[in-house]
């Protein structure tokens, strides 16, 4: 670790943000990792998708006590856009029994009931499981594989960057 210490500063180079535009629509991310577990808690995410007639914003962290939250903010709410969310949640009955909605100072907070949730580790094992049965399958687009060496091309060209301006 010698090489990655100047001035008494180990180079942590863990941390990344990242902007940018893709097809017209604005993309950021940014990951932060801390050298240790935050008190109370474990691992936090933050996101936000933003739509034509809302936003989504996923969050996990001390904020939530550690259980994540999905809450939906409309861009123009109103009676009719809380009609056709009611509606939406309650077609999701058969599949997620229990799902339920919450109005919460001009957003809704989707309420999950405790047995439809799974840890970070279970809802990981979900996603292997499906990408590899898609994948045994031959369900992923035809553009995958172009797009993860697109992928990892940039993650491989921004530690470089990353590298020589520490």
């Amino acid at each position: 670790l010698r090489r990655q210490v100047a001035r008494g500063v180990l180079s942590y180079l863990c941390n990344a943000a990242i902007s940018f535009r893709l097809r017209g629509i604005a993309v950021a991310i940014e990951s932060r990792w801390a050298l240790s577990v935050p008190e109370g808690g474990g691992d936090t995410h933050y996101a936000v998708v933003r739509g034509t007639a809302a936003n989504l914003i996923v969050e996990h962290s001390g904020r939530t006590h550690y259980v994540t939250e999905l809450t939906v903010r409309p861009v123009n709410g109103g009676a009719g856009y809380t009609a056709a969310i009611g509606n939406a949640i309650d077609s999701l009955q058969g599949a997620f029994p229990g799902v339920g909605i919450e109005p919460f100072a001009g957003d809704f907070r989707i309420t999950i009931p405790h047995a439809l949730r799974t840890t970070h580790e279970q809802h990981f094992a979900k996603v292997l499981d499906r990408f590899l049965g898609r994948s045994d399958g031959g369900e992923l687009s035809d553009n995958y594989g172009r797009d993860l060496v697109t992928k990892y091309t940039l993650l491989a060209r921004a530690a470089e960057l990353a590298r020589r301006n520490v």
